[in-house]
């Protein structure tokens, strides 16, 4: 700054921090010295330099005021790189690309290490090249034929395009290609980049042949271990769904191959390759699905065993019905069990019933809290198996009413279960003992009455109930 007051008879107002435009008129006034330029850049200035060249737009890169410059400064750096000289010059690259300056772009690239990059530009930079010095151009590249450099000659818009590819901007690339009926070079870009779905979709667009492209493109997705994506495209471009399934399970993907078959019921698959496929998911659990593949391949046993393995016993019971009914009954009573398993006792009772586990359905309202339908199937139960096998269940259900304050289902109950003189002592202590005195005259016999209305006159003698201890 110090040179630039004292040697040069301008000066550059004090204007704060500079923005690309007052930048640039600086440039176009103030004319560096030679001497002052080597002063600066003996003196290590170069970062100062280079963040200068990195905010100047176009005009003054095309008066190379600037670009030259930065060539140098990249060029005679030694020694280590800071990050702060990196960004400037990943901003000169960024502004001379912008600008068209491709050489300056691609050297930038390459000083950078971004070989990637460099090596694209370069050979972006081909046509336009190509136009301006035809035989020059060839002489620098013998690998390109003559009739490659008459044919990027004729196309200046190649090289727009391939800078929309540069940025990953592939839809304007494409645009770019198909305004100037370019199809064929729209689908080899496509091609480069392994983006086949793109340029198969742009040559049906186009109506040509992709029989040779579907191929490749199959080909490539395999050997590059893309199984899935293959059997994708197999789906979508190719409409073999056969073909899809090879490629789901190359890809360890039983799950997908099973959707694949799922979704074609019409198409008549290898019954080896639905058997691998049932193994497969049954390996991974996927019981219900391997059902879905054996009941496909006819093996009724194998699907329902597969259905009560995955719990799908709605698939079960129906696929049972029609071929094996005997069966039906157990799978209702697994069902059943393992919805209890799940606290879902509601919804148990129901296939207890089917399966006509009366014993099980009572337990199952019972935990549900149904109380009336659980008295219901009680009454069942004394009709198949005996007053012995529901009496444990009918003096839990009248404990359960008393409790509720149901006294005449409770009652019901202790009836049933033979325990006529527990109704009586739930009458007594409710404060009805007319009531109770008239169930006992009415159920029990003289011998048992009395015993009864002593055992409960004590229990009210030791609670100072003595008027009712009398009565």
């Amino acid at each position: 700054e110090r040179n630039l007051r004292g040697e040069t008879h301008h000066e550059i107002s004090n204007c704060g921090t500079l923005q690309p435009g007052q930048l640039l008129s600086c440039f176009m006034t103030v004319q560096l010295p030679s001497f002052c330029q080597e002063q600066m850049l003996f003196s290590g200035n170069r970062t100062f330099l280079l963040s200068i060249c990195g905010r100047v737009y176009t005009n003054a890169l095309k008066q190379h005021l600037c670009k030259q410059m930065a060539v140098q400064i990249l060029t005679d750096v030694d020694g280590a790189w800071t990050q702060e000289l990196k960004n400037h010059c990943r901003s000169v690259a960024e502004h001379a690309l912008a600008d068209g300056f491709l050489d300056v772009a691609q050297f930038c690239y390459a000083i950078l290490g971004d070989l990637a990059r460099s090596r694209f530009l370069r050979n972006a930079s081909r046509p336009a090249k190509h136009s301006e010095k035809r035989e020059e151009s060839h002489e620098d590249d013998p690998s390109q034929g003559p009739g490659d450099t008459q044919r990027e000659a004729g196309k200046p818009y190649l090289l727009k395009a391939r800078l929309a590819v540069f940025n990953k901007q592939f839809s304007v690339a494409e645009a770019i290609l198909s305004e100037n009926d370019d199809v064929d070079e729209a689908i080899e870009m496509y091609r480069n980049l392994h983006m086949f779905d793109a340029s198969i979709r742009l040559a049906v667009r186009e109506n040509r042949d992709v029989t040779q492209m579907k191929v490749q493109f199959h080909r490539w997705l395999m050997e590059s271990g893309q199984e899935e994506k293959a059997g994708e495209a197999a789906l979508r471009n190719g409409k073999d769904p056969e073909l899809a399934v090879k490629c789901f399970m190359d890809g360890g993907l039983p799950f997908k191959a099973a959707g694949a078959i799922a979704s074609n019921e019409q198409v008549s698959f290898s019954p080896t390759l639905l058997a691998s496929v049932a193994a497969a998911l049954s390996a991974c659990k996927l019981h219900e699905r391997a059902g879905d593949i054996f009941r496909r391949l006819g093996d009724t046993e194998k699907a329902v065993a597969a259905y009560r393995k995955g719990a799908s016993f709605k698939k079960a019971v129906e696929l049972s019905r029609e071929f094996r009914p005997a069966a039906v009954a157990e799978i209702e009573e697994e069902w059943g069990d393992w919805l209890l398993e799940r606290h879902e006792p509601e919804a148990a009772t129901l296939h207890f019933v089917e399966a006509g586990c009366t014993r099980k359905a009572v337990q199952a309202c019972l935990r549900a809290k149904q109380w009336k339908k659980a008295f219901h199937f009680l009454q069942e139960l004394r009709t198949r198996e005996g007053e012995e096998a529901a009496r444990p269940y009918l003096l839990d259900l009248a404990e359960t009413f008393t409790a509720i304050g149901n006294l005449s289902e409770a009652q019901c109950c202790f009836v049933q279960a033979g325990s006529c003189g527990k109704a009586v002592r739930v009458y007594v202590d409710a404060g009805l003992t007319e009531r109770g005195l008239q169930l006992a005259a009415e159920y029990l016999s003289e011998a048992e009455r009395k015993t009864v209305v002593e055992e409960i006159a004590q229990s009210l003698e030791e609670k100072g109930k003595l008027a009712v201890k009398q009565r």
